[in-house]
């Protein structure tokens, strides 16, 4: 269950920003936080569906 969020967290949201940040050529550890971001963010949506029992 967790290797789905880390490898979804991992193909869409940080090569999105990667590549993003990138183009504006913005430092790495704003991805890096964009990152971590969206890591806490995907992480409550899913503890609050799992709350609801979907």
């Amino acid at each position: 269950m967790s290797f789905t969020g880390i490898n979804y967290l991992a193909v869409f949201v940080v090569t999105t920003n990667g590549v993003n940040n990138a183009f504006l050529m913005k430092p790495l550890a704003l991805t890096i936080i964009d990152a971590g971001h969206w890591l806490f963010v995907l992480l409550l949506m899913g503890v609050i569906i799992g709350a609801f029992g979907v």
